[in-house]
């Protein structure tokens, strides 16, 4: 392995290539000021792994960056669409992207209080340093699934992230989560053939408000099972195994999809010294810099919100960078303290 040994100097190194990190790219440029984005897979990687038949809650409008105008052929904007709008402006600002490379460390460069950070990635076999007089960490949630912590999780059958619903043709599949990504996921399974058990701890779903009329009736009409109040206990090879009260259920079963969110890696924030509060451990930042109380350490996205990350949504975060940007060339970023 081998790697550059004088770091790349920038005035910004931007972690993560989503709709926040983009728009915050996109401000730093045109504040001039020398910002490069470094993403561990492709543009807008989340999105694009996101299930390919997938239709955004929010409406074209609420997803766009620096005022490109997003039409698509439907009033919701499906995933495909979406990732072409981001590719195309991306294009439009030359934003640099350097993709499929991992960030690995970020450090203080030096002593403490100097103003540098340095950012060590890996891509392949190379690894690489670049410094920085800030950092801006957009690093989403979406590549992080929460797990159910039960045996018989490990099997091949299970899995975190739900495609298309084609591969599960005649089968018996369960679906584990009690939001819209679980209900679409039973629904596209129902439609490809598969014979779909729905599982939630609790009683109701919570699903997008076109979504809910179609699965009740699906359930209604013993398309779907539906086991609510559900606790998973175990899985195995030819079965699941649920407690609903006092009475555990077994069910026979050959594929699990677990649909119960995602959570961020907060590695980066934490090695470098971020503060994360309580239960959820949410970053310590300054509400209207988005500053850590790391000075030059920025977040940025879903990633404010710590463990509940979910509740931080594009419309909102491709704001978070104008605030940014403002602070940087205030010089903000080596002062102040977080609220």
């Amino acid at each position: 392995m081998s790697g550059r040994h004088d770091p790349i100097r920038h005035d910004l190194i931007i972690i993560g290539a989503g709709p926040a990190g983009l728009a915050c790219a996109i401000e730093a440029e045109a504040a001039g000021l020398d910002c490069v984005v470094l993403e561990k897979g492709c543009l807008v990687n989340s999105i694009f792994r996101f299930p390919r038949n997938m239709v955004f809650f929010s409406s074209p409008e609420r997803l766009e960056l620096a005022r490109v105008p997003f039409t698509t052929m439907a009033r919701k904007p499906s995933r495909a669409e979406t990732v072409e709008y981001y590719r195309r402006v991306a294009a439009r600002f030359a934003v640099r992207v350097r993709q499929n490379e991992r960030v690995v460390g970020l450090k203080r460069s030096g002593a403490e209080g100097d103003g540098r950070f340095v950012v060590t990635t890996v891509r392949g076999s190379q690894t690489d340093r670049l410094a920085a007089r800030a950092v801006v960490v957009a690093t989403g949630f979406f590549d992080w699934p929460r797990r159910l912590q039960v045996p018989g999780e490990e099997l091949p059958k299970v899995v975190h992230r739900f495609d298309e619903g084609h591969p599960y043709y005649d089968r018996d599949a369960a679906v584990i989560g009690g939001r819209s990504a679980a209900a679409e996921t039973a629904l596209e399974l129902q439609r490809a053939g598969a014979r779909v058990t729905l599982i939630h701890r609790g009683k109701r779903m919570q699903t997008k408000y076109w979504v809910q009329p179609e699965l009740e009736n699906r359930i209604e009409r013993g398309e779907i099972a539906w086991l609510p109040s559900a606790t998973v206990q175990r899985i195995d090879e030819a079965s699941i195994t649920v407690q609903r009260g006092e009475r555990s259920q077994v069910v026979c079963n050959d594929a699990v999809i677990v649909q119960i969110g995602y959570r961020p890696d907060l590695s980066l924030l934490e090695g470098v010294g971020v503060t994360l509060d309580g239960a959820d451990r949410t970053p310590r930042y300054d509400a209207d810099t988005f500053q850590t109380d790391v000075p030059g350490v920025f977040v940025c996205g879903s990633v404010c919100a710590g463990d509940r990350a979910g509740s931080i949504f594009i419309e909102t975060a491709r704001f978070h960078g104008e605030k940014i940007v403002a602070a940087l060339t205030a010089g903000a970023a080596t002062a102040g303290s977080p609220r």
